[in-house]
């Protein structure tokens, strides 16, 4: 069995981080490409880390759960906020960057990286819905009238 991929990686550890399945975060990607934000606002060096890090957990046999707990509470608070920073990206397709790398510094204002992220974001997909302003007025009267399709629908 040939080793994961770094792609692959970063996949498994976007399901494990969001909770999405494997076909919604493949078709977000197909929308936009979040490692690539990922690298060049946080660092190819960081990136690895994380990607490291999870593939450690997962080659010990750790559950999604105990991964994602154990990548979100990390010793290493940069690795903890850069996961943290990487699911807000995937829920609100924003960038809040998590520690001072390169010219871009921590603490500064919410950046939407790219409309496409916005608009694929998962937290519109969680709720079944569209996100604000990415639909054309009067496109969506009466959508609540009717009983939204399965919530695996959108998830997996």
């Amino acid at each position: 069995m040939a080793a994961p991929t770094v792609d692959d990686r970063f996949v498994q550890l976007s399901q494990v981080l969001t909770g999405f399945g494997q076909q919604a975060i493949g078709n977000a990607l197909r929308n936009f490409d979040y490692m690539h934000v990922l690298v060049g606002r946080a660092g190819k060096d960081a990136t690895e880390t994380l990607l490291a890090v999870f593939q450690q957990l997962k080659d010990a046999g750790k559950s999604d759960r105990e991964i994602g707990y154990a990548i979100l509470n990390l010793s290493d608070p940069n690795i903890a906020l850069l996961s943290r920073t990487l699911m807000k990206l995937w829920y609100l397709g924003l960038w809040i960057q998590p520690y001072d790398f390169g010219p871009y510094k921590s603490g500064g204002v919410p950046v939407i990286v790219d409309p496409n992220a916005y608009t694929n974001s998962l937290a519109g997909r969680a709720a079944q819905a569209k996100q604000v302003g990415t639909t054309e007025p009067n496109s969506m009267v009466g959508a609540w009238a009717k009983v939204p399709p399965p919530l695996n629908t959108f998830i997996e």
